[in-house]
């Protein structure tokens, strides 16, 4: 069984942002925001493909660990629903930027989820 990351490593902070997508009346719900900690964005580069097999550039990789970590809302990938509603798009605000989640990769160890890898650009 791995370790949870440690928590001194796990510096930054910030607010996710979850945007929904116009419902079948042409409506948007409200956008919904919550606080984060106990993360790490480090500096990453890599052309991968999203959801909609469009090609992006990660920028950053933001490391969520399942027993340090903190916060309310999931990391959803655009067209996946959250709430009742569809996503169009996730953001992360940290470290004076703002950045798009484009991909999710969750890390196991022998038993259970261990942590997140979240894919952001911006």
């Amino acid at each position: 069984m791995m370790q949870p990351i440690p928590a001194r490593i796990l510096i930054h902070s910030g607010t996710t942002t979850i945007y929904y997508a116009a419902d079948k009346w042409g409506g948007t719900p409200d956008a919904v925001t919550a606080p984060i900690t106990g993360i790490r964005i480090e500096p990453y580069r890599r052309e991968t493909h999203d959801a909609q097999q469009q090609e992006v550039t990660l920028t950053a990789m933001m490391y969520y660990d399942t027993h340090n970590s903190a916060c309310t809302l999931p990391f959803v990938l655009p067209g996946g629903a959250y709430n009742g509603g569809k996503v169009k798009q996730q953001t992360i605000s940290a470290l004076g930027r703002a950045f798009v989640v484009k991909s999710v990769e969750p890390i196991y160890d022998d038993t259970a989820l261990h942590h997140l890898e979240v894919g952001l650009s911006g």
